[in-house]
């Protein structure tokens, strides 16, 4: 369960190690170089049968603590869900949240990406993983779950408007996060963000935008440090 040290509440006790800070002032977060990158398939939403997945090791506490609120009727829901016709399902319980057991083969991961409305982004190793580009290419708005993370060109990109947040001392309450979103009100909201998507894709990945995006980044500290008093 989560844990409470000090001001910091957190998933786990070293989450309240903050000190080094792992990310200073002017720091440049970057994001992560990976192999997927926006297609046309990318800007559907409104046929995506999933409410929200994710697929991951058990290399931070919070995917632990997420694994262990899933686990109860996984293997029910995995065998309604693995096809999009037939089920019966209402939206909300439509959600696939894999025990780190289950290895998915990359196409499979991809697929279920693709018909999914939300993906998960807990911490992994380090708050700032790959997983959040990836999920972002496939057009799956990242509902991320971090006490920690620096998103990725933060001066150049609105994350709340592509993005939900959630502390990690609010993961028990993730079910009813969740069906929240699942209303009407709230699908207007997921449906927002995802018609973001695209320009954040653009400027986070290094075959589109983000070299520029790094350049103007580094331009912006250089005129810092020639202003800064000797």
């Amino acid at each position: 369960k989560p844990v409470e040290r000090g001001t910091c509440r957190a998933a786990c006790e070293e989450h309240c190690v903050l000190e080094p800070p792992s990310v200073l002032p002017d720091d440049i977060v970057l994001p992560w170089t990976i192999s997927y990158r926006w297609t046309p398939r990318s800007y559907n939403f409104a046929s995506r049968d999933l409410l929200v997945f994710y697929s991951g090791t058990a290399n931070s506490c919070s995917r632990d603590m997420l694994a262990g609120l899933f686990r109860e009727g996984f293997d029910e829901r995995l065998k309604e869900l693995a096809s999009i016709k037939g089920s019966t399902l209402a939206l909300e319980e439509r959600i696939l949240i894999f025990p780190p057991e289950f290895q998915l083969l990359q196409t499979e991961w991809s697929e279920l990406a693709f018909r999914s409305r939300l993906c998960l982004v807990p911490d992994g190793d380090s708050p700032n993983t790959g997983r959040l580009i990836e999920v972002i290419m496939h057009g799956c708005v990242p509902l991320i779950i971090s006490n920690r993370l620096q998103p990725p060109f933060h001066e150049f990109i609105d994350w709340p408007s592509i993005a939900f947040f959630l502390k990690e001392e609010e993961i028990p309450n993730l079910s009813k996060v969740l069906s929240a979103l699942a209303r009407p009100k709230g699908l207007r909201r997921i449906a927002e963000r995802h018609s973001n998507l695209v320009g954040a894709a653009h400027l986070l990945h290094f075959d589109g935008g983000g070299i520029n995006t790094l350049f103007f980044a580094l331009r912006d500290r250089a005129k810092k440090l020639r202003t800064m008093p000797d």
